[in-house]
């Protein structure tokens, strides 16, 4: 039994969804801060 392209397939999907899950609760942090900081520019 090897590895197949749908075993390959399937696990970089998994791979992939974890990927954006992390990316998607990491981002709103790392923006808002950007977006601070870009305001108390504007703002100076």
């Amino acid at each position: 039994m090897g590895i197949t392209l749908g075993t390959v397939m399937f696990i970089v999907g998994i791979v992939g969804l974890v990927t954006c899950l992390v990316l998607l609760y990491f981002m709103p942090k790392i923006f808002s801060k950007q977006k601070k900081k870009l305001l108390e520019e504007i703002q100076a």
